[in-house]
């Protein structure tokens, strides 16, 4: 019966997997309890290793996206910081001011989506809540 077993099963994470999006459909992005954040092929047949590995958090990679339109994941974490990662697997931004874990994280970017937007600046927002119930938006 169709969705009755998995079409593939691909294990490269330390630890406990928290997250998964989507990225640009070329990429799977997911975040770990063993701080880390991968990069897979949305092909996984091609290639059951992660494309790109993400480390730089001292704690479990717990909330993950993409931001739209741009070459770029964001990541929260246990450790309270936001890290945002560049497909290269460069971290231009820390983000810190959670005073604990980071449990859900979203990316949204305004203006220049529509023809009536045209010239508009675009603006990039991150929305992130954590344990104690804050939601905080960066810019």
């Amino acid at each position: 019966a169709p969705g009755s077993s998995a079409h593939r099963v691909v294990k490269g994470h330390a630890g406990p997997l928290w997250c998964v999006c989507f990225v640009d459909g070329k990429y799977i992005a997911t975040g770990s309890a063993d701080n880390t954040a991968c990069f897979w092929e949305v092909d996984m047949a091609k290639q059951a290793k992660p494309y790109m590995v993400f480390r730089g958090h001292s704690g479990g990679v717990t909330a993950i996206c993409s931001v739209p339109d741009v070459e770029q994941v964001v990541t929260g974490s246990e450790d309270g910081t936001i890290r945002i990662w560049t497909y290269d697997g460069m971290c231009p931004s820390v983000l810190e001011g959670h005073a604990s874990p980071i449990f859900s994280i979203r990316c949204w970017r305004s203006g220049a989506r529509h023809p009536e937007d045209a010239g508009r600046p675009q603006h990039d927002l991150i929305f992130a809540g954590d344990m104690d119930g804050t939601i905080r938006v960066w810019d």
